[in-house]
């Protein structure tokens, strides 16, 4: 028996030294946001050039879900601040597919370590994802992935995950030693879509959310299922506030007219200002490209919306 332990011993040793060493590679950001190209119109890669190549400054980024990639045109927007203000800001969609606080936190982490901008708005919905990001092991720094809750289902795939990235990053540096190249050169990140949702789709988006906001946060099981999102919520707050960085929240709708804010309003009150692109005001089908996200049309309408609550938290005037 206790051969047959030293044998397993000897067996697992070189496997753990190897994963190991593996944990400790420092993560090449470049490689990491190309690594999820195929996720999102291959967006990591705009990503990845916007925070790290791109020397524009960023003067308010708008950091959140395929809902803040498809509500906020960047461009347009900057456009109207300079036109109605006078002002010259630099705006930047730093929307992603998927909702999931821990990609969010590790891409606000990365914005501020590169730019320092005036304001950060911050994506809020209906309730709060309570799952990882699919996306989040690959371009997260490993101190992050490991101190994340470690009571949670997906700590254990994250971790494989950010394992597999560097494993990734060793075989491409050391073998493939080929340079990543990258078309994502657009200081604007906003989702162009000109489709149109059908009726059905609004009206299966309406049902879903109506049953979806019932669902128990005030038991100890709902209240643990809560804390997976919110421990990266609290942590990008901690990391706005030790940069000095202003920051706000902004409630981003489906098309679903009858929920204007999140169950966890009082709580975002509570930190900082709360502004809302009511859905009651885009109830037309044809500015949804589907029933949850807006489409060119929406955008353009909601970007006058978003100015009004620039030139508020900004201080804005001509």
């Amino acid at each position: 028996m206790k051969n047959l332990i030293k044998h397993i011993v000897f067996f697992l040793l070189p496997i753990f030294l190897i994963v190991g060493l593996i944990l400790l590679l420092p993560l090449n950001k470049e490689f990491a946001f190309h690594f999820i190209k195929g996720n999102c119109y291959n967006h990591g890669e705009w990503l990845y050039e916007r925070i790290f190549e791109n020397e524009t400054p960023v003067d308010v980024a708008f950091i959140g879900s395929s809902r803040t990639l498809h509500a906020v045109n960047d461009k347009v927007l900057e456009e109207l601040v300079l036109q109605k203000t006078g002002n010259k800001l630099n705006v930047a969609n730093l929307g992603f597919c998927q909702q999931g606080r821990n990609f969010q936190y590790s891409v606000l982490k990365d914005l501020l370590k590169h730019k320092h901008p005036s304001l950060v708005v911050i994506e809020i919905t209906e309730d709060e994802q309570r799952s990882s990001h699919q996306s989040f092991p690959y371009i997260a720094d490993m101190i992050d992935v490991l101190t994340a809750p470690f009571l949670n289902a997906y700590y254990l795939s994250d971790l494989m995950k950010a394992i597999n990235v560097r494993w990734e990053q060793l075989k491409f540096t050391l073998i493939f030693k080929t340079k990543l190249n990258s078309n994502q050169k657009s200081n604007y990140g906003y989702g162009s879509m000109d489709r149109v949702a059908t009726p059905d789709e609004i009206q299966q988006n309406r049902a879903y959310w109506n049953r979806r906001i019932l669902r128990d946060h005030s038991s100890d099981i709902g209240r643990y299922l809560d804390h997976y999102p919110f421990y990266f919520v609290q942590k990008s707050i901690e990391l706005l506030k030790k940069n000095q960085v202003e920051f706000c929240f902004l409630f981003v709708p489906t098309s679903n007219p009858d929920i204007k804010e999140s169950v966890f309003n009082r709580y975002y009150e509570n930190l900082a200002s709360c502004y809302s692109i009511s859905p009651s005001n885009y109830q037309n089908g044809d500015l949804w490209l589907d029933a949850s996200h807006f489409n060119n049309k929406g955008a353009q309408l909601v970007a006058d919306e978003l100015l009004g609550f620039l030139e508020d938290e900004l201080c804005l005037s001509r």
